[in-house]
């Protein structure tokens, strides 16, 4: 502002600012010093404010035009401060903890949100300006997330979104696997069933063994082709969230028992007779 004093004025010139009531308050506020200009005070909350100045001077006052501005909301800044992306596979859970500051790195309040793409996976409410997110059972593959920060209704700033959060979930191994015991199985028997125990996962199960001389298999039914030892692997396959696992086990085939052999008896002969007339019974 600048005031420029009569021919006939004597004192000086006085400048007080104000600014313009707002809200609940009941009367213009005193701002600034003694000065023709006005440092707008930083730290405004977000609206529409005006000022104007009282120019005194040998007992005249003059009010000037008020100048109106507003302040927009601030832009925070939303820090990923923790996060347990790394190594991970199927069924692991992560973590990511998320800090939200205002411009004079102030704590903010709200809530905050963990997505991918549209997908809304957890919330949180902010507590001194941090929270942590948490997924379970994350699905395997690669991943990109964001930490969404809303501001609460009255705030001086804007909601805003993290930085990316890439990874990768890798499939995880599939509980013990393990073929079920076989005994007493020998040559001549009749087929039998193999069966599996443990495992993970929807992937089918599959058999092979080492040498067909011994048993040869179909599916999951083993037919028996000859007496030794033989090798089974069993192979359960992988599925979307798990690898392949892959168990074995020995049988051992028994050799058939020995025919049970039956002499005829042969009748009696006489002196001079031949053997062939025997008659065997």
């Amino acid at each position: 502002v600048t005031a420029q004093k009569t021919a006939n004025g004597t004192g000086d010139i006085s400048y007080k600012w104000y600014r313009v009531k707002s809200g609940s308050e009941i009367a213009d506020m005193e701002e600034g010093t003694d000065s023709n200009t006005l440092e707008i005070p930083s730290g405004l909350p977000v609206g529409t404010h005006s000022f104007y100045c009282v120019v005194s001077c040998d007992g005249y006052i003059l009010n000037t035009e008020t100048v109106t501005f507003t302040v927009e909301k601030a832009t925070p800044i939303v820090d990923i401060v923790e996060k347990n992306t790394s190594g991970r596979v199927f069924g692991d859970t992560i973590q990511i903890r998320a800090k939200v500051s205002g411009i004079y790195f102030e704590n903010l309040a709200g809530t905050i949100t963990l997505k991918e793409g549209s997908n809304q996976i957890a919330t949180a409410a902010l507590s001194n300006g941090s929270a942590i997110l948490e997924w379970t059972n994350v699905p395997t593959g690669d991943h990109n997330l964001l930490v969404e920060y809303t501001a609460p209704s009255n705030s001086n700033y804007t909601d805003e979104t993290s930085s990316n959060i890439s990874f990768n979930v890798a499939k995880a191994h599939q509980a013990l696997f393990e073929i079920n015991e076989v005994t007493g199985k020998k040559f001549l028997d009749g087929n039998f069933t193999l069966g599996t125990t443990g495992g993970t996962g929807t992937g089918a199960v599959s058999y092979s063994a080492s040498s067909n001389d011994v048993i040869s298999i179909s599916g999951n039914t083993a037919t028996i082709t000859g007496a030794g030892t033989v090798t089974v692997t069993a192979i359960k396959a992988e599925d979307e969230n798990y690898l392949s696992a892959t168990a074995q086990t020995v049988i051992t085939i028994d050799k058939a028992p020995a025919p049970t052999i039956t002499f005829p008896t042969a009748s009696g002969i006489n002196y001079g007779q031949k053997l062939l007339d025997s008659i065997l019974d």
